[in-house]
C-alpha cells in the first residue's frame, strides 16, 4: 500500500468555505466577498444548498447557479486568501508525508496484527486540507481519503490515516465504526506511542458533552470493549470483520 499525498485546489477551497472554523482570521474576508457577490453559489457549495431550490423554478435556478459557480470558483482561487490557504496547506502536506514515512512500517505492522486484514496492494490518494480545519473522510468510490487536522497528540495523523484506511476496507456500520475507534484511536495509538490508556484520546472525554452521534458511538465503544479485549487475547483465526458479526449476533440476543 502506498499513499499519494496531494492538494486538490477545488476540494481545498470548498472544504474551507464550508467550515464553521477559520483557517486564519482573514479568511472571513473572502467568505464575505463571495457571499455578497455570489450568494446562491455560496449556498450551493456550502451547507445550505437547499436555498437554491426554494424559488418558483428551482431547476432553472440550479442551472443558472451552476453557471455562476464557475465565476465564483475562478475568483476565489485567484484571491490572496486562497493563496495563503494553499501555501499553509503545502507546508502541512510536507509534515504529514514525513510523519507517515517515519511511522508507516510500524503502523502497518500493528494495523495488520490488530485487524487481521491485509492492506490493499494499491495507491490510496490522500487529499490534504488545512490543518486548522477538521477533516477525516474516507471515499471508497474514489479510493481516496480527505485529511486535515491539528496534531492533538503525538503521531495523531498516522493513527487517523489508519482509521480512514479501515473505512475503505470495511462496511459503514456503527458497530464497525466503534471497532475501528477501539483499534486505531486507542490500541494503535497506545502501541505506536508506547504509552497511553483507552478512552483518553479526545479532548472531550465525557459522553454527555458530545454531539448525539458521537455520544452514541462512544457508548457503543464502551459496550463492546470487553469483546475487543477478548479478541486481542485470542483471535482464534478471526479478523475484525468476523468480530463485528459475532458482536452484532450477541447484541441482538440481548
Amino acid at each position: 500500500m502506498k499513499f499519494q499525498f496531494k492538494i486538490n485546489k477545488y476540494y481545498l477551497l470548498i472544504h474551507a468555505l464550508g467550515q464553521a472554523d477559520l483557517p486564519f482570521p482573514e479568511w472571513v474576508n473572502l467568505q464575505n466577498r463571495l457571499w455578497e457577490k455570489f450568494p446562491k453559489s455560496f449556498y450551493l457549495l456550502t451547507f445550505h444548498s437547499e436555498v437554491v431550490f426554494i424559488g418558483d423554478n428551482p431547476l432553472r435556478e440550479l442551472t443558472e447557479t451552476c453557471q455562476e459557480t464557475k465565476k465564483f470558483i475562478r475568483e476565489a482561487l485567484k484571491s490572496k486568501e486562497f493563496q495563503r490557504l494553499y501555501q499553509e496547506t503545502e507546508k502541512y502536506l510536507s509534515f504529514i508525508k514525513n510523519q507517515w514515512t517515519k511511522n508507516k512500517k510500524e503502523a502497518i505492522r500493528i494495523f495488520k496484527e490488530l485487524s487481521g486484514l491485509e492492506v490493499p496492494d494499491k495507491t490510496i490518494t490522500v487529499l490534504i486540507t488545512h490543518p486548522k480545519l477538521k477533516n477525516g473522510f474516507a471515499m471508497p468510490r474514489y479510493n481516496t481519503i480527505g485529511w486535515g487536522h491539528s496534531e492533538d497528540w503525538k503521531n495523531y495523523s498516522t493513527v487517523y490515516l489508519c482509521h480512514e484506511i479501515m473505512h475503505l476496507l470495511t462496511k459503514n456500520t456503527k458497530t464497525m465504526h466503534a471497532l475501528i475507534q477501539l483499534m486505531t484511536d486507542n490500541e494503535l495509538r497506545i502501541r505506536l506511542n508506547k504509552k497511553g490508556r483507552y478512552f483518553t484520546y479526545k479532548k472531550i472525554t465525557q459522553a454527555t458533552k458530545m454531539p448525539p452521534y458521537f455520544k452514541e458511538l462512544w457508548q457503543l465503544e464502551k459496550k463492546i470493549y470487553p469483546y475487543w479485549k477478548e479478541y486481542l487475547k485470542d483471535k482464534k483465526g478471526r479478523n475484525i470483520i468476523d468480530l463485528e458479526k459475532e458482536i452484532e449476533r450477541k447484541i441482538k440476543k440481548h
